[in-house]
């Protein structure tokens, strides 16, 4: 009986944890947006491990792909184009702060969730009561 209920706790341990680690990998897909040296820095990142990164402002207006490897709250980033990486433009590594953020590891800036479906809900829903008091 007692190698039963381990087969037991071994595959409900095993579900357990899949899941979660899906969950991670769900948080990083989507826009992280930051903004200093009078430059505005996106990252969007894909399912399949792939990533697009655009910068404007002072830094010049600088867009490249890549791709990116995900261990544990470690992000591994490598740009199509090594320039960025030489530059200090794109970094090769970023940790993963939470469910909103990542962070430079080298320095030390931060990128968040791109929150903007709500604002444009926001403003649809703003232009349709302006609409109708017309």
């Amino acid at each position: 009986m007692s190698k039963f209920k381990n087969l037991i706790f071994l595959i409900l341990f095993s579900i357990l944890t899949s899941c979660k680690t899906e969950s991670k990998k769900e948080f990083l897909i989507g826009e992280f947006n930051g903004s200093w040296a009078m430059t505005s820095w996106n990252y969007k990142f894909f399912p399949n491990n792939k990533f697009e990164f655009k910068c404007l402002g002072h830094f010049g207006n600088v867009e490249s792909n890549g791709k990116y490897i995900r261990k544990g709250d470690s992000l591994f980033l490598t740009p199509d184009s090594l320039k960025l990486v030489k530059y200090g433009v794109v970094n090769p590594l970023y940790l993963i702060d939470g469910d909103s953020c990542i962070i430079d590891a080298l320095l030390k800036y931060d990128y968040c969730k791109t929150r903007l479906w709500s604002l444009e809900r926001e403003l649809n829903m703003n232009d349709s009561t302006s609409d109708s008091k017309k």
